[in-house]
């Protein structure tokens, strides 16, 4: 099976364009460590100024090699005496979400007797530095949220940490430059994040300044001493430290200030603003309760994500407002998580993720849309998720689950829907609502080879409760209208599921097949109605009519997909429109397809009737043409799932000519006798008609003689029509204790090994006892 290209589009969402992000710059740099720093010798896109207001040109430099991290800070207070230092905490082992984990992935805790013993930071944290011209230390995480004792240098020397730091001008205005080696940190991490700044002169509680990124401390009290309220929430995220340089056969590096992110603090928030972020995490594993974020309902809160969102166990986020919220990346709400889309429209070029014990609750508003503008492969992970509107725009759509739609979904020109053995549900179809629509948008030229598209499975209900009126199941593409005039008894509720992508086949000579597009229809009247079925395909996309001239189209049912036999409907091919039309009276529920009218499907079944003869029940069967037909066994339901074979007719072989069949059962039960036809070829394929059912009257059926009554080994079971019977021998619980098949009037059944006591014989509906000595 072929698959539609995919298009490739330019990921056009405005706050892309937020973020200035140097994907592809030249990385890669190593500096003189000599206490002097501009944006020439670091590069200008690996700088960043602060916000100090008392040191507005403070600006943080930061670059690598493959040896060392480079950072400096200029305008910055180089008083020894002061003993200021520059703290820098580096997660080099980034896990989803950031914060999350186990103290075995990191601490997340500031680092003991100098930031306060209770600052928490917004990821796990896999080494913290504390670096001044005379001392410099470093620490990794002991395991249990907490650090290890440092390793460090209590002297100008670098023997043991390997850390170098140099100041320039040591005063209030000086310049500070550092190198750090990624041997410290077991090698170049592929990408870390990071958060940085400048403490006060006291160590223990004292404020803290020069943040990267700016305003990267919130304290629930207010402004002041870190104490035990700071919670970091902001932070850079470099998400590959490879070289970026001209002609490198690596992925280009990304500047170290160009991707900020943030990571929600453990404390609600129901007034949450404009946000504009790299990845934005609220998940908070470090209280017990509950964490609720609402946006704020004066302005425009847009949330604009370049990359993923996060929303962790026991979060809940409230969309409120009709501000969009964009993702760049993946969408994610882990178990536990809750988001409240509300009216807000949604965006996401990454995977949509909702674990099976999230909750994703969508919007009513017309403006509660979810769009999926993904250049290549997206993912819908979710168990049986509902969303109100979706758009799809460029590239596959891949399900994992069911997908309901409540209202409208959109596959804009190049999207493409890929089911697999899931189902797109539309839902609210009512005799007065439109329900949900879906709307397979063609290219600019209606050029249907670049058209959205549903591959696989689109399921849709009505009620068709009138008659002369078009029902197009939310525009799947097949269309139903009831002849009243003709047909009084109406098809009730419909359910109708489009298949495409696959095909109906029979191994026969010239390989008729049916086009890759079907119709599974189920309908509350299952006897045979008049109707007008219009069937839509598309001629070019998906190559749905592989070689199958299109004027030759004809329209096919059989009872069940890939199944047979066929029953040739006809119909009138519209190649303009791309439909077949035909005026029919058929049992609706069944598959319905199109083929080759001059290499037909085999075996075309047009009839399949049964009546009462007397004390027998007459089946009546009826071929417009067969290919390679040996003939049908005739079938009757003994219970469940069983079926005996009552006698075998011969078909005719190949031919273009009808044909009708007949069978006479003679010994049919009392009650409901059900029956079907199995066709076989001359290779042995089979296929199976659909069943016929007929109400046997009580005293149709001939007499079940016993004899004798009791008996201690040997019961002649007589008074039966000749033909292929099943007796069937049950104990007082019910339980079948013997089976015994045969063909005659009269049989014997040896119950010599039955223990003594009463017992029901049944053969094909008539009961009698008998007791066993």
């Amino acid at each position: 099976m072929k698959h539609l290209y995919l298009t490739r589009k330019v990921f056009s969402a405005l706050f892309l364009l937020v973020l200035a992000v140097g994907s592809a710059k030249a990385q890669f740099r190593t500096v003189n460590v000599n206490g002097s720093a501009d944006a020439t010798e670091y590069g200008n896109e690996n700088t960043q100024e602060t916000d100090v207001s008392d040191r507005p040109n403070m600006t943080w430099y930061m670059t690598w090699d493959d040896t060392n991290l480079y950072i400096a800070i200029s305008d910055v207070n180089n008083d020894v005496n002061k003993r200021e230092a520059t703290v820098i905490y580096l997660d080099t082992n980034p896990i989803i979400p950031v914060n999350g984990g186990s103290s075995s992935d990191g601490s997340n805790k500031a680092f003991n007797n100098y930031d306060g013993t209770s600052g928490i930071l917004p990821f796990r944290a896999d080494i913290a530095l504390f670096l001044r011209k005379n001392y410099k230390e470093y620490r990794k995480p002991d395991g249990g949220n907490g650090w290890n004792n440092p390793v460090s240098d209590n002297n100008t020397g670098n023997t043991r940490t390997g850390i170098t730091v140099v100041y320039n001008n040591e005063s209030t205005n000086g310049t500070r430059e550092i190198s750090i080696p990624w041997s410290i940190m077991g090698g170049r991490p592929a990408s870390f994040n990071m958060v940085g700044y400048v403490t006060a002169p006291t160590l223990n509680g004292g404020y803290i300044y020069g943040q990267i990124p700016a305003k990267t401390v919130l304290n629930r009290n207010g402004a002041g001493p870190i104490g035990t309220d700071a919670k970091f929430v902001r932070y850079y995220t470099v998400s590959s430290t490879n070289n970026g340089a001209v002609n490198s056969t690596e992925a280009g590096a990304t500047g170290p200030f160009s991707r900020e992110s943030y990571a929600t603090p453990d404390q609600n928030n129901s007034n949450f603003g404009q946000i504009s972020v790299y990845d934005f995490t609220a998940n908070h594993p470090f209280i017990n309760n509950s964490l609720q974020l609402n946006r704020t309902s004066s302005g425009t809160p847009t949330w604009n994500i370049s990359n993923n969102l996060y929303i962790g166990k026991d979060v809940s986020v409230y969309a409120n407002t009709q501000a969009p919220i964009n993702v760049g990346g993946k969408f994610t709400v882990a178990d536990g998580g809750k988001f409240y889309q509300e009216a807000a429209p949604l965006r996401i070029t990454g995977d949509f993720t909702i674990n099976d014990f999230g909750t994703f609750a969508p919007g009513s508003a017309a403006t509660s849309a979810v769009v999926l503008d993904g250049d290549e492969t997206q993912v819908v992970r979710a168990k049986n998720l509902t969303l109100a509107n979706l758009s799809l725009t460029g590239g596959d759509k891949t399900l994992t689950s069911n997908l309901t739609i409540n209202n409208n979904i959109t596959l804009s020109a190049g999207a493409r829907l890929v089911t697999g053995n899931n189902s797109l549900i539309l839902t609210g179809n009512t005799v007065n609502a439109p329900g949900a629509q879906l709307n397979e948008v063609l290219d600019a030229a209606a050029d249907e080879a670049g058209g959205g598209y549903v591959l696989g499975t689109v399921e849709s209900t009505e009620q068709i409760g009138i008659s002369d009126r078009d029902y197009n199941f939310n525009n799947i593409g097949l269309t139903i209208r009831a002849n009243g005039t003709t047909a009084p008894t109406l098809p009730g509720q419909v359910t109708v599921q489009r298949l495409t992508g696959l095909i109906v086949t029979a191994q026969e000579p010239g390989n008729p097949t049916s086009i890759s597009r079907q119709y599974r229809i189920v309908a509350g009247n299952q006897n045979n109605v008049d109707v007008d079925l219009t069937f839509g395909y598309r001629d070019k996309q998906n190559n749905e009519l592989r070689t199958i001239p299109e004027a030759q189209l004809t329209l096919f049912r059989s009872p069940a997909f890939n199944q047979g036999p066929y029953q040739r409907i006809g119909g009138a091919v519209n190649a303009t429109a791309n439909t077949v039309f035909a005026r029919t009276a058929v049992n609706l529920s069944g598959v319905f397809t199109l083929g080759d009218g001059n290499n037909p499907l085999p075996v075309e079944l047009v009839a399949f009737t049964g009546k009462l003869e007397g004390s027998a029940v007459r089946l009546n069967w009826a071929t417009a043409s067969e290919k390679n037909n040996k003939g049908f066994e005739v079938q009757r339901n003994t219970g469940g799932d069983q079926w005996f074979t009552l006698g075998f007719v011969a078909g005719h072989g190949s031919t273009s000519q009808r044909n009708a069949y007949s069978f006479r059962d003679a010994n049919a039960p009392e009650g409901k006798a059900t029956y079907r036809l199995r066709q076989l070829d001359n290779d042995g394929t089979e296929s199976f008609s659909p069943v016929v059912t007929i109400e046997v009257p009580a005293g149709n059926a001939p007499a079940l003689v016993l004899s004798p009554v009791p008996t201690p080994d040997v019961l002649t079971i007589s008074g039966l029509g000749s033909g292929a019977h099943v007796a069937e021998v049950y104990d007082m619980m019910g339980k079948r204790v013997l089976s015994h098949s045969f063909k005659d009037q009269t049989t014997t059944v040896s119950v010599a090994n039955l223990p003594s006591g009463l017992y029901v014989v049944q053969v094909q509906g008539k009961k009698s006892k008998f007791v066993k000595q």
